[in-house]
């Protein structure tokens, strides 16, 4: 996965993206990844679950479309999956 062999940083900086977005969002698509061959699914398999084509999962995964990606659609890819997930806050120190 070419967007795996940078950092979130440099991706981010190539991107001329926020960081912490990018970081996110590499985090979330590894989880689809991990739950969806977890599970036995093909992305083909995934796909029809998700009504996409296994093309558009193959983009999300490699990083062609991933970090483009939005959170909801990302959300929703781990919904699909069984996955719960929280968001949550946390103040920076000042």
């Amino acid at each position: 996965m070419p967007w795996m062999e940078k950092s979130s940083a440099e991706l981010a900086k190539d991107l001329g993206i926020d960081h912490s977005a990018v970081r996110e969002k590499v985090r979330i698509i590894a989880e689809i990844i991990r739950v969806r061959k977890g599970k036995g699914m093909t992305q083909g398999d995934f796909g029809k679950i998700a009504g996409v084509s296994q093309a558009r999962i193959a983009q999300i995964e490699g990083g062609v479309g991933g970090v483009h990606t939005t959170l909801d659609t990302l959300l929703r890819m781990l919904k699909l999956l069984g996955v719960e997930h929280r968001i949550t806050f946390k103040r920076r120190a000042a």
